[in-house]
């Protein structure tokens, strides 16, 4: 009879210890669920800082701020159920990371850091103080980083400078300004040494990748400058018509010298600038010797150095062998100043009798009625050349109008005229004659992206 009476007093035991083991069936259930779906919430995290950061070094620009909310924007739509906070995007040039950069080494790239916090809200927030849940709100933290590097393609880069009296100003001087023709600190000998590390770094990728890229430079203040067949420096006007359209159809003929003496440069009285094209090399030194010796001087008409860049881009082969042509305008002001036609000559002496002038920014507006950026690129477009890799074929001609500006008191994106010709995506403010050289190389650069691992550290101690 014991064993029944046992029995007896064991029965409702499993009814306790079901309920005793309840609690903690339910920590571990609640555990289970959230603890996946933590798993789950910061891989979604890091795959939306992975996706921010790719993005960054595609658009690669300049402003922190634009950056910050563009990555904010990627982020918050990737992980649309949480609070997003503390976005933060580090960019950094190779230049500037001589921790993984070797300068002498052809991988330039610039670097994006993206990090963010995530904050989610627990499913069973009643959990959070028995132990075995999370808290009612969890932070989840990720980071990635990924680069653009400067791709191998072979480029044609034309270089068109403003050598207007303006170029002579201290940087940092805005209002009343003094020309400084000679202090090295001035806008004229900052941007020449930028030219400078240019070439020698479209001549150092030339012989790592074995390529031939290709500078030129097309100064210009009021008009151009060449040599003639005679060895002789001379002003090369680029709109000698006195309407748009005629400028526009003949833009790619060669102009005619007016000698740099004699009456026939009444229009050109007070201009003491010295300059002159350097038609595409690729050998720096010999362009860095031609820089020496130039001076600024004189009024702005910008447009007679992209009409310039498009006739030496317009080369065929084998003048020209690469497929990327770039026309980069560098310059510290707007359109100033006038040009003239001459009507009509002296019969005898064969002097200018007549002169009609206008204003170089109504005349630029005028040709940017006429589209002549557009049928610059379009010209240029319909260029082929042999492919490297497959001689019997032909590559198409890319072409881009680029514009950088600089100088104290000058925003370039309030020209109006530059803006049109480029398209507003392709003009650029510096802020020092650093930002001037990195933007140059940047739109040089093509547009490759590749990510490092989250964890990577950018900056070992």
């Amino acid at each position: 009879m014991k064993p029944i009476a046992s029995k007896v007093r064991q029965r409702g035991v499993a009814v306790i210890l079901f309920a005793i083991m309840l609690p903690v069936l339910m920590g571990m259930l609640v555990l289970g669920v959230e603890g996946a779906r933590f798993l789950r919430v910061k891989a979604d995290v890091g795959d939306a800082v992975e996706v921010a950061s790719l993005a960054l070094s595609a658009r690669d620009e300049l402003d922190a701020e634009k950056n910050r909310r563009l990555a904010t924007t990627y982020i918050e739509a990737l992980v649309p159920n949480a609070g997003i906070s503390q976005v933060q995007v580090k960019r950094t040039d190779c230049e500037d990371n001589r921790n993984v950069c070797d300068p002498n080494q052809p991988d330039r790239f610039t670097e994006y850091e993206v990090s963010a916090v995530a904050t989610f809200q627990s499913w069973f927030p009643g959990f959070s103080e028995s132990g075995f849940g999370f808290d009612r709100s969890v932070r989840v933290s990720s980071k990635a980083v990924s680069r653009k590097y400067q791709g191998v393609g072979a480029v044609d880069v034309f270089l068109v400078a403003d050598f207007s009296g303006s170029m002579n100003f201290d940087w940092d001087c805005s209002e009343s300004c003094s020309q400084r023709p000679d202090d090295e600190s001035n806008r004229i000998n900052k941007l020449m040494a930028v030219v400078k590390d240019v070439a020698e770094e479209l001549e150092k990728q030339s012989r790592i990748y074995d390529v031939e890229n290709t500078i030129a430079l097309i100064p210009f203040n009021l008009t151009t400058r060449d040599y003639d067949s005679s060895g002789t420096l001379c002003r090369v006007q680029q709109a000698i018509y006195s309407d748009s359209k005629t400028n526009v159809e003949k833009m790619f003929d060669e102009k005619e010298c007016i000698k740099l003496a004699g009456s026939a440069l009444e229009n050109f009285k007070g201009d003491k600038a010295n300059f002159h094209t350097i038609d595409s090399t690729n050998n720096a030194d010999s362009l860095i010797k031609e820089l020496k010796e130039m001076t600024a001087n004189h009024g702005t008409a910008s447009f007679e150095g992209i009409i310039r860049s498009a006739q030496l881009a317009n080369q065929p082969y084998p003048k020209l062998v690469n497929p990327r042509r770039l026309i980069i305008v560098l310059s510290d002001g707007k359109d100033k100043g006038k040009l003239y036609w001459c009507t009509s000559y002296k019969k005898k002496s064969g002097k200018c009798k007549k002169w009609l002038s206008a204003d170089v920014n109504t005349i630029h507006q005028e040709l940017l009625e006429q589209d002549y950026c557009s049928v610059i690129r379009k010209k240029l477009n319909s260029l082929t050349v042999p492919n490297s890799k497959e001689p019997s074929e032909t590559i198409q001609v890319q072409s881009k109008i680029a514009a950088i500006g600089f100088g104290a008191g000058y925003n370039i994106k309030g020209n109006a005229n530059i803006n049109q010709c480029a398209g507003i995506e392709n003009v650029y403010m510096a802020d020092n004659d650093d930002d001037i050289r990195r933007l140059i190389l940047y739109l040089i650069a093509e547009e490759i992206g590749h990510l490092y691992d989250r964890g990577y550290n950018s900056n070992p101690s």
